[in-house]
C-alpha cells in the first residue's frame, strides 16, 4: 500500500507534463525507458536511503549499534530478522542490506534485478585484470564482504556502507518499478529552465558519499602508521581510488591526487591503485612521482595476466580519441600503457610503442596539450629503458 501511494505522489506531481516530454523523446526509447527518463528529468518524490540490518542485536562487540551511530543523519532503519534474503530486499525496497554471516564477516547486499546488474561484484575482493577493471566505468558493487577487525573505524565503516548503499541509486541499476516506488536516481540530471518554476538545488548523492569515503579513507590512512591495512580499508581504498581515477566532475587534479595517496597508503601493493596513484601524480605535473610509480606498478605487473579475448590497446585508442582534454585523461593512458606492457613479451614492445607513438600524433586528447604528448614520449622511454635493462641483463631499474 505505501508502495501504491508513492507511485500516486509522482504521478499527481507530473501532471500534464509527461504526455509533451514523451512526444519529444526518440521513437526507439520503449515506453518504460521513455518514462523512466521522464522521471530522471524531474522532481519525482524520493525515498531517502533505507538500510536493513539482519538480526542486529546479535552482532559481536555492539558493532551494529556502533554503525548505526557512525553513520549519517537521514538514513531509514529497519531491523530484519535471521534468514532475510534478496527477496526481502525488494520487497521492503532497501537500498542494502547489512549482515554478519557465519565466519562472523560484515555482508552488504544491494538490490540486483536481471538485466540491471551492477558494474563492481564486490569492492571487498581484487577484480580480473584490465583496463576497464582499473578505470572503471562503474564503480557500484553488488555486494560487500570484509572481516570486521577491533581496529576499524566505524565511521570508515559507515561510509563504505553508504557509498555501496548509494551506488546502487545509478541510473543503470534502476527499473520504471524502482523509479515509480520512490528509489530515483541518486545523482539527478540537471535541467534547461524555460519557465519560471520553483527550484531547489540538485545534490548528487553518490558524489557526496563517494567524498564522505575518500575523507574516512585518508584519516584512516593517516591514523594507520606502519599498520597493516584491514580488510574494510582495502575495500574503501579500491573504490574511492577508482572513483577519483574516473569521475568527470569538477575536483582539483590536486585534490584528486591527495585522495590516490591516502588510498595507496593502506592498499598500494595492489597494481590496479599503483596504476591510478600514477595517473594522479602525472595530471598533477609530478612526473617525476608519476615515472616512479610506473615503474613500481610496472614490477607489480610482471607477474600478472591480462583478461583474454580483450583488445586493451582499444581501450588506450578511445581515451586517446575522446575530446574531453583533461590531463587525468592523458594520465590514464600512460598508466594504460603501462598495464599493457608489462604485461606483454619483451620483444613486442617496441611495435606496442611504435603504434602509440603513431596515435599520439593524432589524438584529439593532445590538440594544443604538447606537455601532455611530451609526458606520454617519456612514459614510453622509461618503459622501454626498463624492457633494455632486462633484455640484455643491466641493472635494474632503481
Amino acid at each position: 500500500m505505501a508502495a501504491i501511494d508513492w507511485s500516486v505522489r509522482g504521478i499527481a506531481a507530473a501532471g500534464g507534463a509527461v504526455k509533451a516530454t514523451f512526444e519529444g523523446t526518440p521513437a526507439e526509447f520503449g515506453m518504460s525507458d521513455r518514462f523512466s527518463r521522464w522521471i530522471d528529468e524531474h522532481d519525482w518524490p524520493a525515498r531517502p536511503l533505507r538500510i536493513g540490518v539482519v538480526a542486529p542485536s546479535q552482532w559481536p562487540e555492539a558493532w551494529a549499534d556502533r554503525l548505526h551511530g557512525a553513520a549519517s543523519t537521514g538514513i531509514e532503519w529497519f531491523a530484519l530478522p535471521t534468514g532475510s534474503d534478496a527477496e526481502c530486499v525488494r520487497e521492503h525496497l532497501l537500498d542494502a542490506m547489512v549482515s554478519m554471516n557465519e565466519r562472523g564477516n560484515l555482508c552488504v547486499a544491494t538490490p540486483v534485478r536481471e538485466g540491471f546488474e551492477a558494474g563492481w561484484f564486490n569492492w571487498g575482493m581484487e577484480r580480473p585484470l584490465s583496463y576497464a577493471s582499473v578505470f572503471p566505468c562503474r564503480v557500484d558493487c553488488e555486494e560487500l564482504e570484509v572481516e570486521l577487525c577491533e581496529g576499524d573505524s566505524p565511521r570508515l565503516l559507515a561510509a563504505v556502507l553508504e557509498a555501496a548503499a548509494w551506488s546502487g541509486r545509478s541510473p543503470a541499476r534502476l527499473t520504471l518499478q524502482d523509479r515509480l516506488k520512490g528509489r530515483c536516481i541518486a545523482s539527478p540530471m540537471r535541467r534547461t529552465t524555460t519557465k519560471v518554476e520553483s527550484w531547489k538545488p540538485a545534490v548528487d548523492h553518490i558524489e557526496r558519499a563517494m567524498r564522505c569515503l575518500v575523507d574516512q579513507v585518508g584519516d584512516a590512512a593517516a591514523a594507520k602508521g606502519l599498520a597493516k591495512a584491514t580488510a574494510t580499508e582495502r575495500a574503501a581504498a579500491r573504490a574511492a581510488s577508482a572513483w577519483l581515477a574516473t569521475w568527470t566532475g569538477p575536483m582539483p587534479d590536486s585534490e584528486r591526487r591527495v585522495g590516490i595517496e591516502a588510498c595507496a597508503d593502506l592498499a598500494g601493493d595492489e597494481p590496479e591503485i599503483a596504476l591510478r596513484l600514477a595517473a594522479a601524480h602525472l595530471a598533477c605535473g609530478a612526473d617525476g612521482a608519476g615515472l616512479d610509480a610506473i615503474e613500481r606498478a610496472d614490477r607489480m605487473l610482471r607477474d600478472r595476466t591480462l583478461i583474454p579475448g580483450f583488445d586493451q590497446f582499444a581501450f588506450v585508442q578511445a581515451e586517446l580519441a575522446t575530446e574531453l582534454q583533461t590531463p587525468l585523461a592523458a594520465g590514464r593512458v600512460a598508466a594504460g600503457a603501462c598495464l599493457i606492457a608489462a604485461t606483454m613479451p619483451a620483444q613486442k614492445f617496441a611495435f606496442f610503442m611504435e603504434d602509440v607513438l603513431d596515435e599520439l600524433k593524432h589524438s584529439p586528447l593532445l590538440v594544443g596539450r604538447d606537455q601532455d604528448h611530451r609526458m606520454l614520449v617519456q612514459v614510453f622511454r622509461t618503459l622501454e629503458r626498463i624492457r633494455r635493462s632486462e633484455r640484455f641483463g643491466l641493472p635494474a631499474a632503481a
